[in-house]
């Protein structure tokens, strides 16, 4: 790849370029009116199709029901399912006229992304404006001890710790003091953080709001949507992180797509159940 195709590549959600990514290796679907993609809460027996794959819509209309009692209409070039703000972990999908679709299961994905890597920030570019619309953002960029409990996706396991300690090598690793600034609300945001070790606090003015340690992952928010930092996280005791830049996360989606895919469970697993 070279630097030119490194600066140029676009991580704003586009239709079109969802549309190529899909069509790498993903399986075209029919479904006809009233039938149901998936159903909240059920696995995927119950339901038209597998609950397991992230959708992309090419032709037709998709009635999303989340368990507030919204409806949300999914039109052409719009994705839904697994990987994206509306699956079955919290609402049920339907189509309402005749579609066509495009989908992908994770190991499809997985293979999209070794060969359209870029496609990741697309991906979270969705996840990040449904977080910021639901208002989950403003609450600080990270809140991994809120979740932990309740979503065990929030963490990354010790297997990926180690496959990204392989991946990156020592370049990566920065081991910080307790007490140090890791970043401060206001700050530009060029790198995201992935804990190897120690505990560090989240906080936004005076008030703490969250406490990230090992396998959390701490301002990808802030980089992923270019803009300052919406919180001050602090080293609570002595750290040692992985620090990633847009250009490592764009290469790390190409040779270890795995830690994309943990990624995205991290983000989803920060949004709310229903908007």
């Amino acid at each position: 790849m070279s630097n030119q195709e490194k600066s140029e590549y676009n991580t704003t959600y586009d239709p079109d370029a969802a549309l190529e990514f899909f069509k790498l290796v993903g399986k075209l679907e029919s479904v006809k009116e009233g039938e149901k993609f998936f159903v909240q809460g059920q696995a995927g027996f119950l339901s038209f199709l597998q609950t397991d794959k992230m959708y992309l819509l090419v032709d037709g209309s998709v009635a999303i029901q989340t368990d507030s009692g919204d409806i949300i209409n999914i039109e052409s070039g719009e994705i839904f399912g697994e990987f994206t703000p509306y699956s079955r972990n919290n609402a049920t999908a339907i189509a309402n006229i005749s579609c066509k679709l495009l989908s992908l299961s994770e190991k499809q994905l997985v293979a999209s992304l070794k060969k359209k890597p870029e496609f990741l920030f697309m991906l979270m570019d969705v996840l990040v404006k449904y977080s910021q619309k639901t208002g989950i953002e403003k609450k600080g960029s990270s809140l991994a001890t809120k979740h932990r409990n309740s979503k065990k996706d929030a963490v990354l396991s010790a297997k990926m710790l180690n496959d990204l300690r392989s991946t990156l090598g020592g370049s990566a690793l920065t081991v910080v003091p307790e007490k140090r600034i890791i970043f401060q609300k206001g700050a530009a945001a060029s790198l995201m953080y992935v804990v190897l070790d120690g505990s560090m606090t989240i906080s936004v003015g005076d008030n703490i709001v969250g406490r990230s340690g090992v396998g959390d992952i701490v301002g990808e928010i802030a980089l992923v949507a270019q803009h300052s930092r919406t919180a001050s996280v602090v080293a609570e005791t002595r750290c040692s992180l992985l620090a990633i830049n847009r250009q490592t996360l764009l290469e790390l989606a190409h040779t270890l797509p795995a830690f994309g895919i943990s990624l995205l469970r991290v983000l989803i697993s920060r949004l709310p159940t229903h908007a």
